[in-house]
């Protein structure tokens, strides 16, 4: 067909209109020109709805039948006893929170550094059983003495014989921080190809990034096991009637995990909607500590006061701080959903599990074994029991994630 010749500089200038129109009918210059999502600086909220792995403990606390034998009370295997307390404790659903900022050092957003933290509120168990002396209430052992040799039991409460209470709390707190690197290892879009992280929230429209992630990681874990007895006699016996015993046992366990992590993250979007995936793992050493504590404080009516060394599972044998550094590894991932509900923010929910090996749990560095010569102060005679030894085991936390995502 015949073309009407133009002017070049006006040919060019009506070309130029003409490619502007097209890409404002495609897609608004508004979504166009942004990120996806947008920003080199973004900030991450979260609330966590997670549930920790319990930590195990023997049975504490027992009872039996009115008329069970005073041999019998609450000994594990009788006939009729039952235990009222005991592991896993601290395993109940808590609510935590989780934080990171981070930046792109450069426009593409290929390039960035960024820090977290977290944290699970203490996760309390708590305990307690009171009795006048109408009930049997009592806490079992395995008696190490060598002329018993089987399970027995430590009263609180025994109709005629005693009155008392006793008393377990138990706590277990997480917290950890990262610092890092990351860096995008490849990337698709179908709009925008000239810087790689661009993409438009627009139907039909997509992108998908794989980012590498590396750095430090720290993490704690902490536990608590506390007991205690306040007993009174009522009979005549070895013990004046009125005669007050105060028994305390308490473990505590600390583990302050340090080492770098690897592993990556991978996004995609599709218009406003955008489904995210962790996976990483830490590799570093865990510096344990536990400190074992108990003592019984004996008050006759109108006499001394006198002081004891241990309880009844924290005795002399057991009782002191221990300390040592191990190896451990600590694996993380997570999905996540989510829709942008502006040009600078994000809402999304998912699903998070961690874990870590080699720690120290306080319920499991208590050895219900103990050698009932040296209770009370009394001179230690046959086995040298409760004794301290490490009991390692792998921790988790999981659960659900709610979060914000805001990017400037």
């Amino acid at each position: 067909l015949p073309v009407k010749p133009v002017d070049a500089g006006t040919t060019s200038t009506t070309s130029e209109s003409a490619t502007t129109e097209v890409i404002e009918e495609v897609v608004p210059v508004s979504v166009a020109t942004g990120l996806c999502p947008p920003g080199r600086l973004w900030v991450r909220k979260e609330v966590l709805l997670w549930w920790m792995d319990g930590q195990d403990a023997p049975p504490l606390v027992t009872t039996s039948p009115n008329g069970t034998p005073v041999s019998q009370a609450g000994v594990l295997g009788e006939p009729g006893t039952s235990v009222l307390f005991g592991g896993p404790l601290n395993d109940d659903m808590n609510v935590g929170g989780r934080f990171q900022v981070g930046y792109w050092l450069d426009k593409c957003n290929t390039c960035g550094i960024q820090a977290g933290f977290f944290f699970l509120g203490q996760n309390d168990s708590n305990f307690n059983a009171t009795s006048d002396g109408s009930t049997i209430i009592a806490r079992p052992f395995f008696d190490a003495d060598p002329q018993t040799n089987a399970e027995n039991s430590q009263l609180v409460s025994y109709p005629n014989v005693l009155r008392g209470s006793v008393d377990v709390d138990s706590s277990t707190s997480i917290l950890g921080a990262d610092l890092g690197f990351r860096h995008m290892l490849c990337s698709k879009n179908t709009c925008a190809p000239a810087c790689t992280s661009t993409c438009c929230s627009v139907p039909g429209v997509y992108c998908c990034r794989w980012d590498l992630l590396s750095g430090f990681q720290y993490f704690q874990l902490r536990d608590n096991i506390g007991i205690t007895e306040n007993l009174t006699s009522l009979s005549q016996g070895p013990v004046s009637p009125g005669t007050t015993f105060l028994v305390n046992d308490r473990f505590k366990a600390r583990n302050d995990f340090y080492g770098f992590d690897i592993g990556t993250v991978g996004s995609c979007y599709r218009g406003r909607w955008f489904i995210e995936g962790l996976g990483r793992i830490g590799i570093g050493a865990v510096d344990r500590s536990v400190q074992i504590t108990g003592n019984t404080v004996v008050t006759v009516p109108g006499g001394s006061v006198s002081n004891q060394p241990g309880g009844l599972l924290a005795q002399p044998t057991n009782i002191g701080n221990y300390n040592d550094c191990v190896f451990s590894v600590m694996p993380q991932v997570g999905l996540n959903v989510g829709y942008q509900v502006c040009r600078f923010a994000r809402v999304y929910a998912g699903y998070s599990f961690l874990g870590i090996s080699g720690v120290a749990r306080a319920g499991e560095q208590i050895d219900p074994v103990v050698n009932s010569t040296q209770i009370g102060g009394g001179t230690l005679v046959g086995p040298a029991r409760p004794a301290f030894a490490w009991n390692d085991s792998f921790f988790w936390a999981q659960g659900v994630n709610i979060g914000l995502d805001c990017r400037f």
